[in-house]
């Protein structure tokens, strides 16, 4: 789920809305089981050329789930093979935009199964 109002197939799922800064979208949803496709993993899809990535993804407890740095990246809701539980995960993001300009961002995702 993304954020937005628009529905998408008669889901809960909704469009994409560009955060903030208008340079990324993100969703605050996941259904890694769902029935609509761009809604079962969470990644960030970006309104230009981005380089030198890093994503972190936590737990509520604090503990890292998730990593990349690879800004094509997608976390499907599992850590090391393991299916996650249900719930509300941190993540944050530093990336450089086309410009060079650094960006720190940060936000949640819940996790639905």
């Amino acid at each position: 789920v993304y954020h937005s109002s628009v529905p998408v197939k008669n889901d809960p799922a909704v469009e994409p809305a560009p955060h903030e800064d208008n340079l990324f979208w993100v969703p605050n949803i996941i259904v890694p089981a769902g029935d609509v496709e761009e809604n079962r993993t969470f990644t960030m899809k970006f309104t230009s050329t981005v380089t030198q990535l890093q994503i972190t993804i936590y737990n509520r407890g604090g503990r890292q789930v998730f990593h990349s740095t690879d800004p094509a990246f997608v976390w499907d809701g599992t850590s090391k093979g393991s299916a996650m539980s249900q719930g509300a995960y941190i993540w944050l993001a530093k990336f450089r935009d086309s410009s060079g300009k650094l960006h720190e961002e940060h936000g949640t995702v819940t996790l639905i199964r």
